[in-house]
């Protein structure tokens, strides 16, 4: 099964094997009181992926150092078969975007619309 497989379980993806847009192995992290620790990921390419987990466990956090917004201390994150560390910093953003989950200062957008932003 594609998956995430950390501490707190596994995280749902659907999808063929194979094909995969971001792979992690053996994350780790401390940052104050939270750790996270050996979480390896693989997410499919083109496919709905999600991630579940109770308040605290680290979803957003993985997220963040999936796309470069916080350091990792261990271990890898490869885009597309590509170490993020091989990307140029236009390359990656090109490459991965977040958009976290706050909406108390967006407009009233589409999707389509906010996602285009991030692209001019």
């Amino acid at each position: 099964m594609n998956g995430i497989k950390g501490k707190n379980g596994v995280i749902g993806t659907s999808g063929p094997v194979g094909h995969h847009a971001v792979e992690t192995s053996a994350l780790g992290l401390e940052r104050g009181p939270f750790r996270m620790r050996d979480v390896s990921a693989t997410i499919p390419l083109g496919q709905m992926t999600a991630i579940v987990g109770p308040n605290g466990s680290g979803k957003s956090t993985l997220l963040h150092v999936i796309a470069g917004l916080i350091a990792k201390h261990d271990g890898e994150v490869l885009v597309r078969g590509r170490s993020a560390a091989h990307y140029s910093r236009s390359a990656f953003a090109r490459t991965v975007a977040m958009l976290p989950q706050v909406t108390e200062a967006l407009p009233e957008l589409t999707v389509r619309e906010l996602v285009a932003f991030g692209r001019t």
